[in-house]
Order: C-alpha cells, then sequence, then structure tokens
C-alpha cells in the first residue's frame, strides 16, 4: 500500500510541503537563535553605556574649557599687541592739527545760491497761476485788445478828502482832478466835433464809478460854460442824487410818465450851467420806460442844453443803457482795472456789436494819472482859488 500512497499526486504534493515546512522550520529556528544572540549582544551592550557615556561628558567638557582657555589667551594676546604697539611706534606728526574756525556745512554761499534759485522758480510759478486766475482788466492794453478801440482817456482815482462832489459843490482847489476830464471832453471833440449833444455814460458791471464819472464829466463840461443836463436814468441803483445832496424826486420818471414836464423836473446843482434831472419817484411801472418817451425827453432836452449825460445801469445787468444809447450820439464805457472782469467786458461789447450801438469808446477809471511838476498839484492858497474862479467864462445871455 505504500507504493500507491507514494505515487498518489496528493499524496506528493502534501509530503513536498511538509519538507519544505520542516526546512523552513529549521531555517527560522536558527534566525530566531542568531536573533536572539544579537539581543543578548545588545542588551549588553546597552547595560554597558552609561560607563562609556562617562568619559564623553569628561572630554566634552575639558574641551570647552580648553576653548575658553583659548579666547582668554587670544585676548591676552591683543592687548600685549596693543601695549607693545603703544610703546613702539613708527608714526610721526608732519602738521599738528588745526581747529576749524567756520563749519564745514551748511556753506552760507550755496544754500543763499540755491534759496535764490527756488525762490525766484516759485516767484515765477506763483505769478503764473496768480495770472491764469485772476479774470481782471489790468490796464488799457487789456481793454483795447479786447475791444479793438483806442482809450478815450484816463480819469484818476479819487481818495477821501480829493472828491470834486462835497455837499454837492464843486471844488475848484482840486484842479489836478478836473484835467483829465477837460481832456477826455476835448478828445470826444476832437473825433466827433460838435455834434455830440447827447451822451450816454454805462459800464460793463456795477461798481466800476460810472456815476461818479458822469457826475464829474457834467461839472467840467459845466466850467466850460456849456449848459449841461444830466440825466440819473439808473433806476436800479440811482446815485446822483446822493453825489448832489438831493432829493429823488420830481425826476426822470414823472417826466416819462407824463405827469411833469422836463422844465418841472429838472433841479439845480449850486454849480453855475450844470442842471440835475434825478431818478424820480420809483415805482415798479417805473421799470418798463418806453423808448418813444426816451427819445422825445432827450430831444427837449437837446433844445434846452448844449450837453446832455445820462447816468445808465450797468450793460449786464439792464437793458435801459442799450435803449438810451440808440436815442443818443453815442455810449461811452467805463472800464476800472482790477474790478471789470474779461468776461464781463467781453459780454458787453459782445452785445453792445451785436446791438448795434453807437459806440464812442472806453475810459479807464481809478487810476493813478501823473501830476507831473507844480502844475497840477492842488491849490494852496485862497488866492489861487480865486484867480481859478475868475476863469470861468460867464454864461452867455441865452442861457441865463
Amino acid at each position: 500500500s505504500s507504493p500507491a500512497i507514494a505515487g498518489d499526486a496528493l499524496s506528493q504534493e502534501l509530503i513536498s510541503k511538509s519538507i519544505a515546512s520542516n526546512v523552513d522550520r529549521v531555517a527560522i529556528e536558527q534566525k530566531l537563535a542568531a536573533v536572539r544572540k544579537i539581543r543578548l549582544t545588545l542588551q549588553a551592550q546597552l547595560a554597558n553605556l552609561p560607563n562609556r557615556q562617562q568619559p564623553l561628558t569628561t572630554l566634552t567638557r575639558n574641551r570647552q574649557e580648553s576653548e575658553a582657555t583659548l579666547k582668554l589667551l587670544q585676548a591676552k594676546l591683543q592687548e600685549a599687541s596693543i601695549a607693545e604697539t603703544q610703546l613702539v611706534s613708527n608714526l610721526k606728526i608732519i602738521t599738528p592739527a588745526e581747529l576749524p574756525v567756520q563749519p564745514e556745512w551748511p556753506k552760507k554761499s550755496a544754500v543763499l545760491s540755491i534759496a535764490a534759485a527756488f525762490g525766484l522758480i516759485l516767484a515765477a510759478g506763483v505769478v503764473l497761476v496768480l495770472e491764469f486766475l485772476d479774470n481782471c482788466v489790468h490796464n488799457s492794453s487789456d481793454a483795447e485788445l479786447m475791444l479793438g478801440q483806442p482809450t478815450l482817456g484816463r480819469l484818476p482815482f479819487l481818495p477821501r478828502g480829493s472828491t470834486l462832489l462835497q455837499q454837492g459843490k464843486f471844488r475848484l482847489e482840486t484842479y489836478y482832478l478836473v484835467e483829465p476830464y477837460r481832456r477826455l471832453l476835448k478828445t470826444l471833440r476832437s473825433h466827433h466835433g460838435d455834434l455830440i449833444r447827447r451822451l450816454v455814460i454805462s459800464s460793463a458791471a456795477a461798481n466800476e464809478g460810472k456815476s461818479t464819472v458822469a457826475a464829474h464829466l457834467a461839472m467840467v463840461a459845466a466850467m466850460q460854460s456849456r449848459r449841461t443836463l444830466l440825466i440819473d436814468a439808473n433806476l436800479w441803483q440811482p446815485e446822483q442824487h446822493r453825489l448832489f445832496n438831493t432829493s429823488t424826486s420830481p425826476g426822470l420818471t414823472e417826466v416819462l410818465e407824463g405827469k411833469l414836464t422836463l422844465e418841472q423836473s429838472v433841479q439845480p446843482t449850486g454849480i453855475a450851467n450844470l442842471s440835475l434831472l434825478t431818478c424820480g419817484n420809483l415805482t415798479q411801472s417805473s421799470f418798463c420806460l418806453k423808448s418813444a418817451r426816451m427819445e422825445s425827453l432827450l430831444a427837449e432836452a437837446e433844445g434846452q442844453f448844449d450837453l446832455v449825460i445820462v447816468d445808465t445801469p450797468a450793460l449786464v445787468s439792464s437793458m435801459d443803457a442799450f435803449e438810451w444809447s440808440h436815442d443818443s450820439d453815442g455810449l461811452v464805457l467805463v472800464v476800472c482795472p482790477g474790478v471789470t472782469t474779461r468776461n464781463e467786458l467781453a459780454k458787453a461789447w459782445a452785445d453792445l456789436h451785436q446791438d448795434k450801438v453807437p459806440f464812442l469808446g472806453f475810459v479807464l477809471n481809478k487810476v493813478n494819472v501823473p501830476i507831473g511838476g507844480n502844475y497840477f498839484r492842488p491849490a494852496r492858497s485862497k488866492q489861487m482859488v480865486r484867480a481859478l474862479q475868475r476863469l470861468q467864462l460867464p454864461r452867455r445871455k441865452s442861457e441865463r
């Protein structure tokens, strides 16, 4: 039966696996024995490790002490070298040092030069910025460039105490202030002859002194023995009654509304040859004046006076100046440097050109007019005042 069993394939397989298992078991037992031997060796070394670590700790401590000693010795050597160098030196003083009498920096000349350069640059920048932001007319060249018209005259700045109007009385001792207005009248007559009988005074905007210009021009014309009528047509902001210290009515509105005649409404001023037609009693209907009434009024005034001067509102705020100008011989525009802006002047000029207003020219007001020598200085004595008064020509019999 043994050969039969051995010849069975399953039996052979089991036998071979059994043999392989025995071989593996023997090999594993040998490895286990080797591992146990190694473990015992390691346990012995581990047990002997503290004994070996003690010499290593001692050596480490000795090394640290040696390093500290080396550093100390190196420091001592360096100190000894420095001491030896101080005792024996090969340096030689060529020139002794000198104390400075002035600081090396900052240098005043350099700082002043830099400050001056930056100051000039800053000043130029400020001037350019101000010029860019400034929109005012400053001189006659600016106005002539914008209007394309020559300057008719330069009227003086009238400080307090030097005005020609003082309680409605003409001051002859301010003779040097009269000359610019005389020159303006002469310029108008030289350009237009005696054709100018009805003159309108206006400005681009308010606060340019046009009412004062109209009053002074009327007084100077009266001083030249010309029968002059000053009409205050500035119903928005009348000034002539205040300048001449008179009442507002009767005046212009009463004449235009047909309530009074021109002869009944004209008021004396206390100045020879000068009459005043104030604004009158202002009502809501006064601001809607008819152009036909204006024309008849100016025609009637021209028949009674040699010169009619009309003080009107500013051009940018009212159309009254345009209506009065169409019924007159021409308009004179007052420009005040530093007050009149380029935009207002350009708009006023465009409106005048578009409305075809007869334009005589413009004058600069409130400027420093050179006096020149002693000729135009104000009279200081009563004799001089009386002499100037005698220069006034008497009125013609037809004017009385």
